[in-house]
């Protein structure tokens, strides 16, 4: 999860706590093993810390935004593709070793589906080595531009990249 009700409440909403980090956590959330959780507004954008113990309406503008095309898009991908299936026991996580602690990458896999994630955790641009082969990525896109995979050689201060796909199936979730 990247927020909830006690950290919403306590010490504010994830923006306030995360800044331009809060897109490379919400990946994070939505595609490591488990069931992400979405708070009151997350999908929104919704940028409102509650009250702990008072009536606090939720009143977002329901009106979409960058961070309403980002979640369709991330939870798309969660439900077509079966690497990501949280009940699913064939679904793997490897972590892919770098040569940049401030850099984590992963892939996980279930039959012809996989899903290729990196992020850089940190506010500098940081430059991405694979220590021993890169995996391949020429049956694979870009969830967010829909474009071929193209593994970075450098990520910007909190940049993600999500490339996912199937071989027997179009990588891109129909709602891009």
């Amino acid at each position: 999860m990247v927020t909830n009700h006690d950290l919403n409440s306590w010490e504010g909403t994830e923006f306030d706590r995360y800044g331009e980090a809060t897109g490379a956590f919400a990946v994070l959330s939505g595609t490591l093993p488990g069931l992400s959780m979405m708070y009151t507004g997350q999908e929104t954008g919704f940028n409102h810390a509650f009250e702990f113990f008072e009536t606090d309406p939720v009143i977002p503008s329901g009106e979409e935004n960058e961070m309403t095309r980002f979640y369709e898009i991330l939870n798309s991908l969660r439900h077509s593709n079966t690497a990501l299936n949280v009940r699913d026991a064939e679904a793997k996580t490897e972590f892919l070793p770098v040569d940049n602690e401030k850099i984590v990458v992963f892939e996980r896999t279930n039959g012809d589906d996989r899903v290729i994630v990196a992020v850089n955790l940190s506010a500098d641009a940081s430059s991405l080595t694979f220590v021993g082969e890169a995996p391949t990525v020429d049956d694979l896109t870009d969830i967010f531009t829909g474009s071929p995979a193209v593994l970075p050689t450098s990520l910007s201060p909190w940049q993600y990249v999500v490339l996912a796909g199937s071989v027997a199936d179009s990588p891109v979730p129909e709602t891009l």
